[in-house]
């Protein structure tokens, strides 16, 4: 398994101008349900920082932390251009958060847990680092109960992105929030569009290994087929990855 920091470093850019990471409507679903109101708020896993820029605004500091020096620099860069002044980056693990017990007032996790070695323990430093009431918003792509379906969900993963760990099943995230200590507050699962050649472009996959993810999404069947619904959109091959959003809070 590749580091991420191999893996992400080289790519920082593109995370960037990603259309599926810097979707307006998906970042303002987030405000909607969170409604931040100060305070301190950590965002794991910023990679470009959209989400942290998008919660600057709303509250009185953000700390974006991730392990990739080139995702903090490009986040830093933006904050400055954007004049967010309270917008602050830190090179910090997922399972060991650098803050105090209690210290923040909410914590985001865009689409990173995925890359995540062990997110029972990310889970647990999130409510840990969270003060009483503080809340947790956690949004990732998520496999298939089907087991057949969801190993070829991470087969397609890897092959593309070799630093993902595991796309988690929507049933083990309510385990691993309930297991934590959390209060449940909403769940939304999406379908989102995926353009296959940004997606691969995203992760400047080989010519081999695009050939070849192609012809996985194209020939897929079963409950896999039904999970990546692919199609042809005006000469593009389009697919589907599911994508829950939960809401939770320290109680």
């Amino acid at each position: 398994m590749r580091d991420p920091r191999d893996q992400f470093g080289p790519v920082a850019e593109s995370y960037l101008s990603s259309a599926v990471h810097s979707n307006s409507s998906a970042l303002s679903r987030l405000i909607e349900v969170a409604k931040p109101l100060g305070g301190t708020i950590i965002d794991v896993a910023t990679g470009a920082g959209h989400t942290a820029y998008a919660f600057a605004p709303y509250v009185d500091r953000v700390i974006a932390t991730d392990i990739t020096p080139d995702m903090l620099r490009v986040t830093k860069e933006v904050a400055r251009d954007r004049n967010l002044a309270n917008l602050d980056v830190l090179f910090a693990e997922a399972e060991e958060l650098p803050f105090r017990n209690g210290s923040v007032a909410g914590l985001t996790c865009r689409l990173g847990a995925h890359h995540f070695h062990n997110v029972h323990a990310f889970v647990r430093e999130a409510r840990r680092s969270l003060s009483p009431g503080g809340w947790f918003l956690l949004v990732d792509s998520i496999g298939s109960e089907d087991a057949e379906a969801d190993e070829q969900i991470d087969q397609l993963e890897r092959l593309r992105d070799p630093s993902h760990v595991r796309s988690y099943r929507r049933s083990e995230w309510l385990r691993y929030v309930a297991d934590a200590g959390f209060e449940l507050l909403s769940e939304e699962v999406h379908s989102k569009e995926i353009d296959a050649d940004d997606w691969m472009d995203r992760m400047n996959v080989s010519g081999t290994d695009r050939t070849l993810l192609r012809e996985m999404i194209e020939g897929a069947k079963g409950e896999f087929g039904r999970y990546l619904s692919p199609e042809i959109k005006e000469g593009r091959l389009q697919f589907h990855l599911d994508e829950v959003l939960l809401f939770a809070r320290r109680v």
